[in-house]
């Protein structure tokens, strides 16, 4: 068997073709690999734009609407603070009628209390500088 490759009549060697479709082949990988690093500045490029762009449009928005947001903010501070105070009364109450069921004395019977041993200690106080002298 002969393994040597003759020339075709036209003057060149069968696997030419073969060489070629390797060259062309590589010229695609080629390209295609330049297409995505052409895909990727493109993106970043562009990315950086509509970053800046939507900076510039957040601003024009943020000026436009906020009177109207701040309005909206003060509207929901007032109605959040009704319900904090409706909030407190009403745990207030249901805390103290709890209490008040177990026999804890409420702020003004402590007060009361407070007072009372107030007085008590200053009277103790007078006894004992009686006492002394």
């Amino acid at each position: 068997m002969n393994t040597e490759m003759k020339e075709t009549g036209d003057g060149r060697a069968p696997w030419a073709p073969v060489l070629n479709l390797g060259r062309e082949m590589r010229g695609v990988g080629r390209n295609m690999w330049l297409a995505g690093l052409g895909a990727i500045d493109s993106v970043e490029e562009r990315s950086k734009g509509l970053f800046s762009d939507l900076v510039g449009r957040g601003q024009k928005f943020e000026k436009r609407e906020r009177p109207i947001l701040g309005a909206r903010v003060s509207k929901l501070t007032a109605r959040v603070d009704a319900m904090r105070h409706r909030v407190e009364r009403e745990v207030g109450s249901t805390l103290g009628g709890t209490l008040q069921r177990f026999g804890a004395p409420d702020r003004g019977e402590v007060h009361q209390l407070i007072d009372r041993i107030e007085k008590l200690t200053q009277e103790v106080e007078g006894l004992k500088t009686r006492a002394v002298s």
